[in-house]
């Protein structure tokens, strides 16, 4: 028997014999939440500089940077340390400051005890300097004036003696003061004193918004023509309280004849110490540059009136209750007699 072998043909598919490009595209929207950035905590001693300084001045002000501005400008060579540590820079050198000697005065400035702004050095540009150590000068009361020698004239106008004066300053009571407070005149004569309409004024010395003896001194000009000092100590009208402000004028009287030069008696002398210790109540002070009764021009009060060529505006001023006007200027004097009621 003759077998027919049958072919059957085989097809195999082959899945995936053809591999298609495949594209996947992947969008997802990722919203940041920024992490806050913690504010750094301030050391307490930096706090509390910050806070006393920022609040008793409306010019100056500490920043977080580390630096004191006044108004929208760092102060040179002062910086605040994080932990509070004030320093000051000085000929190159880093000093340490205690913040106590530090006064931020909106008028006046800054201030700083040893150290001062020498606007000539560095070219021009300024630096910090040190301060030259106050000059000593004794302290005596008004009958001892002789025993309290000031040395130089100069000193009474260069702020040496000045300089000594503010060692003195103490605080004011203003709750002591007269009520009402008496005005100040200028009378025909040209010598400022109070309203003659209350006199006599502060016949208790607690009431009277100066002092006329905290001490005294003896300085002598050309020919050795000698000059009794009487400082007077008023509060500054801004801050009455504040020793630190007060205000010094250098009040001088002559010992000699105007005319000739010739000293005057001792009896004359102590004749006058002691109307301006048992008679006087207030401290007269002449506004002119001549002297009412001589027409003579005093050497010391024209140095005065040389370098502040505006004293008329300064006396009105200080006549209006701006003490700061005459402060550690030099200025004449008035000693009347026992019978010139209208200068007490």
């Amino acid at each position: 028997m003759k077998k027919s072998i049958l072919l059957i043909p085989v097809f195999i598919l082959a899945a995936c014999t053809s591999v298609p490009n495949v594209t996947v595209t992947s969008e997802v929207t990722v919203t940041l939440t920024p992490s806050p950035i913690p504010t750094p905590t301030l050391h307490p001693e930096f706090t509390a500089l910050q806070n006393e300084i920022n609040t008793s001045s409306g010019r100056f002000s500490l920043q977080a940077d580390g630096l004191i501005y006044d108004g929208g400008t760092p102060i040179p060579g002062m910086t605040v340390a994080p932990d509070g540590t004030m320093t000051l820079t000085v000929n190159g050198e880093t000093v340490t400051l205690d913040p106590a000697d530090v006064d931020f005065d909106d008028e006046k400035g800054i201030s700083i005890k040893g150290y001062k702004w020498d606007k000539t050095a560095n070219d021009g540009a300024g630096a910090w300097v040190e301060a030259e150590p106050i000059k000593e000068y004794p302290v005596c009361i008004t009958e001892n004036f002789r025993d309290c020698e000031i040395g130089e004239v100069d000193d009474l106008f260069n702020g040496n003696y000045l300089a000594h004066l503010r060692t003195l300053s103490q605080p004011f009571d203003p709750e002591k003061f007269k009520d009402p407070m008496p005005g100040m005149i200028i009378t025909s004569n040209g010598t400022m004193i109070y309203d003659v309409a209350s006199a006599p004024n502060f016949e208790d010395p607690e009431t009277a918004p100066f002092r006329r003896n905290v001490t005294a001194g003896v300085v002598y000009g050309s020919d050795g023509r000698m000059y009794m000092v009487l400082p007077i100590e008023y509060p500054d009208p801004s801050d009455p309280t504040n020793p630190e402000k007060n205000v010094w004028v250098i009040g001088i009287r002559n010992l000699f004849n105007p005319r000739n030069g010739e000293a005057i008696p001792e009896s004359s002398i102590q004749s006058d110490i002691n109307i301006w210790l048992n008679n006087m109540n207030i401290a007269p002070i002449r506004t002119g540059l001549a002297n009412p009764n001589s027409g003579t021009i005093d050497e010391l009060a024209k140095i005065t009136w040389d370098t502040h060529p505006d004293m008329e505006e300064r006396f009105e001023a200080f006549r209006n209750g701006d003490t700061t006007a005459l402060d550690g200027l030099v200025v004449e004097l008035s000693v009347t007699t026992t019978s010139d009621q209208w200068y007490e």
